[in-house]
């Protein structure tokens, strides 16, 4: 009678610790693209917050002709971004919704912006003005990244805003090459075909008066004799009917 062969029915502890370690390494993989992926999300979710904001500020300029603070202050690295909204004149209802506090921003960790409309400055501190209905606005480029540094490295989140001087939509791109608004190259050539055209009127209409006879203003009225009076028609004078 041939004998039954004997069959396994356990694992040996090398088999279980590589199984272990197996699970481990996939499970750190997915940890660390669950954590990417979040921070991303957040990183979008604050973007949209900020654009959101500025467009309740430009909103505000335009249709109460009010001017328009938009603060941003960083007090620590730990406590994130602050920022605020600063109006004047508002009805109670916008007054409050305006005023709330808002949530420091943590997933966006600088923000970069040079404005060439010079004002309230201070130190780690930036004011986007809407002033005077819409004549006097923030100009330059917003930088957002999730770099504490504001260095751009490799896997750095990042977003520009542009600001044209003028009211426009406000939104994020990835690059500046994305927004119009951000090509000073062609706001420079408008502003400067502008100013010369300004100018070439401007010396246009001194040659015109220069070419005036400079006696004509000294030269008195010709006297009309009553009876001429009468004959001669009323030019630019009102009369009641």
């Amino acid at each position: 009678m041939p004998k039954k062969r004997a069959t396994r029915k356990y694992f040996t502890l090398l088999e279980l610790l590589l199984v272990v370690a197996i699970l481990i390494m996939i499970s750190g993989f997915i940890g660390i693209n669950v954590r990417k992926a979040v921070h991303e999300q957040q990183f979008k979710a604050e973007i949209a917050r900020i654009e959101d904001e500025l467009k309740l500020a430009q909103d505000l300029m335009l249709l109460l002709r009010t001017d328009v603070h938009l603060k941003f202050t960083s007090k620590s690295k730990d406590h994130g971004i602050d920022y605020w909204m600063e109006a004047e004149g508002l009805p109670e209802h916008l007054s409050a919704q305006v005023q709330r506090p808002r949530k420091p921003l943590r997933a966006v960790h600088s923000i970069e912006f040079h404005d060439e409309l010079p004002g309230w400055e201070q130190e780690n501190a930036i004011d986007l003005k809407f002033l005077s209905g819409g004549s006097l606005m923030s100009r330059g480029i917003m930088r957002l990244t999730d770099s504490p540094t504001g260095e751009k490295q490799d896997g750095t989140l990042e977003r520009y805003i542009c600001f044209p001087g003028y009211p426009s939509p406000l939104h994020s791109t990835v690059n500046t090459g994305e927004n119009p608004a951000c090509k000073k190259d062609r706001e420079k050539s408008i502003e400067e075909s502008l100013t010369l055209f300004t100018k070439t009127e401007i010396s246009d209409k001194s040659l015109k008066k220069e070419a005036t006879p400079a006696d004509d203003s000294k030269k008195q009225p010709e006297k009309i004799s009553p009876q001429d009076r009468r004959s001669e028609p009323n030019k630019g004078l009102l009369k009641p009917q």
